[in-house]
């Protein structure tokens, strides 16, 4: 696929030299051609996730295949549940009781779900900052996940995540999806939410399902009249 290097950068929101200065580095999986970077877009789109950097979309890769709809935050939230005073005092513990809430899955796809989860943590932390972590297996699972979901967990206590600020997690995103599109556009958009201040205060207050959709429903039309 190919792309100016300033749609590149926009889309990974990256300063242009930035990214011009990763190429030339090799850091990045892009080629640059004249004023046009070619690429391997799905590629392009694990090395975001790895980085843990935003990748906008275009419209199109937005859409559910199926059905052609949105991916919405929101959807995917009502979807998986929200619970609070969920316990653990470890990485391990928490990541077991939030995998038990996880709604429609056997004992058997639990227990990959829960050895899939630990794996990404031990290839590095979901904490993410400010006391929130988002785990997620490395690969969609192969079964008992449907429809794109989000289960979120407000913990009894806060738990050393070995978060990059070094901050214990107060709350946990698990995000679940059959497919490594959906994955991106809710982590797209989660990570819109995540990055406004006033939306992590929120989290902190936060005491209910109704609160947490309400909130982030009035968040998503942002994302969406901002076309992301």
């Amino acid at each position: 696929m190919k792309l100016t290097i300033d749609e590149i950068a926009r889309r990974l929101e990256l300063n242009l030299d930035t990214l011009e200065r990763w190429i030339r580095q090799g850091r990045i999986p892009v080629k640059k051609r004249g004023d046009q970077g070619v690429f391997n877009e799905p590629e392009l789109k694990r090395w975001a996730v790895a980085q843990r950097r935003t990748y906008t979309v275009s419209t199109q890769g937005n859409k559910n295949e199926q059905d052609g709809r949105t991916c919405m935050l929101a959807t995917a939230m009502e979807q998986g549940g929200c619970f609070t005073g969920v316990g653990g005092s470890t990485t391990e513990t928490v990541l077991k009781a939030c995998v038990d809430r996880v709604p429609g899955l056997s004992t058997e796809v639990s227990q990959e779900l829960y050895t899939q989860l630990m794996a990404r943590e031990e290839l590095i932390s979901t904490g993410v900052g400010k006391g929130i972590a988002i785990p997620h297996p490395r690969n969609p699972l192969d079964q008992g996940i449907e429809t794109p979901m989000i289960i979120t967990c407000f913990l009894e206590k806060p738990v050393d995540f070995k978060s990059i600020d070094d901050l214990p997690v107060f709350v946990l995103f698990l995000l679940l999806n059959p497919s490594i599109e959906d994955h991106l556009t809710l982590l797209s958009r989660l990570s819109f939410c995540l990055r406004e201040a006033s939306f992590v205060r929120f989290l902190k207050t936060c005491s209910n399902e109704e609160q947490l959709l309400d909130m982030v429903k009035k968040m998503e039309a942002t994302i969406e009249s901002k076309g992301i």
